[in-house]
């Protein structure tokens, strides 16, 4: 059995207290639950996913720190998913008004290895195309952005 999985919390330094979720207890507010294996919880502060990205801007900007945390260790992939969708539950997310986490899923969607087949890109890329979703953005625009992602850390 590969117990190499773990999970993780993000919090935000900038709100201590005692934030109680059922038997879950922390001393500062969670924004984000995770689930990784080796630099994961320090590869996820420069992930693109909007929601997270916004958030983890919001503060770097505001000078506060992110604590990152592993809450479960030495698990196997299936015991990481299934805690990662417990505790996104027990939490709460934002777009659901009923927590704080900034997570827009139940949890258990992400790829902790191996990129996805040939077959399965196919298909995403049709989704795209059939839903006309492309970027609308000005030339100037798109060079900004691209000069964005270039550098350290990208």
């Amino acid at each position: 059995m590969n117990n190499e999985y773990y999970v993780y919390i993000l919090f935000d330094s900038s709100k201590q207290g005692l934030y109680v979720y059922e038997d879950l207890k922390f001393d500062y507010q969670p924004f984000y639950v995770g689930k990784g294996k080796k630099n994961r919880i320090k590869d996820t502060l420069y992930d693109k996913s909007s929601f997270k990205r916004n958030k983890i801007e919001k503060l770097k900007r505001n000078g506060i720190k992110i604590i990152s945390k592993k809450v479960e260790t030495n698990l196997s992939n299936t015991e990481s998913i299934n805690l990662e969708k417990e505790f996104i539950s027990k939490i709460g997310r934002r777009d659901l008004k009923n927590g704080p986490l900034v997570n827009t899923t139940d949890g258990g969607e992400g790829r902790l290895s191996s990129s996805p087949s040939k077959e399965t890109r196919n298909k995403i890329s049709k989704t795209y195309l059939s839903k006309n979703l492309k970027w609308n953005h000005k030339q100037e625009t798109l060079k900004e952005m691209s000069n964005i992602q270039k550098g350290k850390g990208n």
